[in-house]
C-alpha cells in the first residue's frame, strides 16, 4: 500500500500579487492530488500563500509548468514512514534534499533540582546561562539544527479551509495539524539513550522527575517531548515526541 505523504506548498507569485483566482486554480490542481483535507493560509501583507494536504503520490500537476512560469513553488514532504522530511525549490531542477529545521531555546519541566546532572548533561556550560523561570520549567537559549518527520494526519475530513498563519505552522492548542508525529537527532546520544536506559541505571530515575521537554524557534514550539501515560494500558508510561517544524525554522529557506 502507497504511503501517505504531507505536502506543505508556498507559492509566491512573481509579479508580488495573490489573487483570488490564483488561489482558486491552486486548490484546483491540488484537489487531483489530495487524500481529504486541504488547508490553505494567504500570509497577511506578504506575497505567498501556503497549502497543506496529503496524497498518496508527488506533486506534480499537468500545469506544473505554467504554474512555475508565474509563480516560485517551494515544497516540503513527510512521508508517513516516519522518514526525514524533504525541501525543494520546484522552480529549481533536482533541487531535493533533506530539510534542516533550528530551534534557539530549550524548556525543560520537572523537578529542576533533582535534575541537575542530567541538565548539566544535556546543556553542557550552557547550563550555567540558563534561566529558571519557576520552580519546575527551566529555559536555556540554545542553537541547535536537527532532521525531523513532520507528518500529518488529513484524511478523515473532506473539503478546504481556509486557516489564518499561527495554525497551520502549529502554534496555538487549537491548530489542527499541532500534533504530528515526528523523531529528533539533536540530542538522540544524551536525551533518548539516558531515558531509554533500563531501570538498573540511574539515568533511568529521571523519569519521575522529568515531565517535558521542549525546543522553541522564537518562542515557538518546534519539538515536544512528553512523558504520558498510555491510552491501552494506564500502569505504562512512555516518552512520546511531536513536532510542529514549519517554513519559519527550516534551515534551506533562510
Amino acid at each position: 500500500m502507497t504511503n501517505v505523504i504531507t505536502n506543505r506548498i508556498r507559492v509566491s507569485p512573481k509579479n508580488n500579487k495573490i489573487s483570488k483566482s490564483l488561489i482558486e486554480m491552486l486548490l484546483f490542481e491540488i484537489n487531483h492530488f489530495s487524500y481529504g483535507k486541504i488547508l490553505y493560509s494567504v500570509g497577511t501583507g506578504r506575497n505567498f500563500t501556503d497549502f497543506v494536504f496529503c496524497s498518496r503520490r508527488p506533486f506534480d500537476p499537468p500545469n506544473l509548468d505554467k504554474i512555475l512560469s508565474h509563480n516560485d513553488v517551494w515544497l516540503l514532504t513527510s512521508d508517513e514512514g516516519g522518514f526525514h522530511d524533504c525541501f525543494a525549490h520546484l522552480n529549481v531542477q533536482d533541487s531535493y534534499r533533506p530539510a534542516v529545521y533550528s530551534a534557539n531555546q530549550i524548556l525543560i519541566n520537572g523537578n529542576i533540582y533533582k535534575l541537575h546532572s542530567f541538565i548539566k548533561k544535556l546543556l553542557g556550560e550552557r547550563c550555567n546561562d540558563s534561566l529558571l523561570t519557576s520552580e519546575n520549567t527551566l529555559l536555556c537559549d540554545i542553537s541547535s539544527t536537527f532532521k525531523a518527520s513532520n507528518y500529518i494526519r488529513l484524511w478523515d475530513e473532506n473539503g478546504v479551509v481556509e486557516v489564518d498563519q499561527t495554525s497551520i505552522i502549529g502554534e496555538s492548542d487549537s491548530s489542527e495539524i499541532k500534533i504530528i508525529d515526528g523523531d529528533l537527532e539533536v540530542f538522540e546520544s544524551i536525551f533518548y539513550n539516558k531515558l531509554c536506559s533500563g531501570p538498573d541505571s540511574a539515568d533511568y530515575r529521571i523519569h519521575n522527575e522529568l515531565k517535558s521537554v521542549k525546543l522553541l524557534f522564537n518562542k515557538r514550539v518546534v519539538k515536544n517531548y512528553t512523558y504520558a501515560r498510555s491510552q491501552s494500558n494506564p500502569d505504562r508510561f512512555f516518552w512520546t515526541d511531536n513536532s510542529a517544524d514549519y517554513w519559519d525554522n527550516l534551515k534551506a529557506a533562510s
